[in-house]
């Protein structure tokens, strides 16, 4: 009995080193196909942390674009601003300086208007003074030429009365002789 009792022990222990191998050979399949799916996932998650490193790095980039783009946006319209306050200065100037100018045209055309009126005033009373100046050298000239006139006539009838007086002298001294 001490044989079977043996071999029973021997095939028991036999059966229980097999059932072990066969439980450590079924962990150890598990624990191969946990790695390999442990492999795969470390894998995966480094493709997955390479595409994500990837994602970022374009994120970054076109943060960095916009960013960029923003900057030049705002230099853009910074200078536009400049442009369009200095634009403004420019028109207010120029209106300033278009009234100033309508002013002085202005005035300049009053004092022309002016001017002129005064040389008309003055050509009317040089052409008024001329014209007294002609009057009364017309009168001088022809009360000269009436007294002219009349100092002829009185000329004209005292050789007149001395040619009738010589004409008389004259039939008078026939007369006697």
């Amino acid at each position: 009995m001490e044989l079977e009792d043996f071999r029973n022990k021997a095939t028991l222990a036999a059966r229980q080193r097999t059932a072990r191998e066969k439980d450590l050979t079924s962990k150890i399949e598990v624990l191969v196909k946990l790695e390999a799916e442990q492999v795969k996932r470390v894998a995966e998650a480094g493709a997955s942390l390479a595409s994500l490193e990837e994602q970022r790095h374009e994120t970054e980039a076109k943060a960095q674009q916009h960013t960029e783009r923003e900057q030049r946006i705002t230099a853009e319209l910074e200078a536009l601003r400049e442009s369009s306050a200095a634009q403004v200065k420019r028109i207010a100037e120029a209106t300033e300086e278009s009234r100033q100018l309508a002013s002085q045209e202005a005035r300049l055309q009053k004092e022309e208007e002016a001017r002129q009126q005064a040389e008309n005033e003055e050509r009317e009373r040089t052409a008024a003074l001329r014209l007294a100046q002609a009057e009364a050298e017309t009168t001088r000239r022809t009360q000269q030429e009436e007294q002219s006139l009349a100092e002829l006539e009185a000329l004209r009838s005292r050789a007149e009365q001395e040619s009738i007086l010589r004409q008389e002298n004259r039939t008078t001294t026939q007369q006697r002789n």
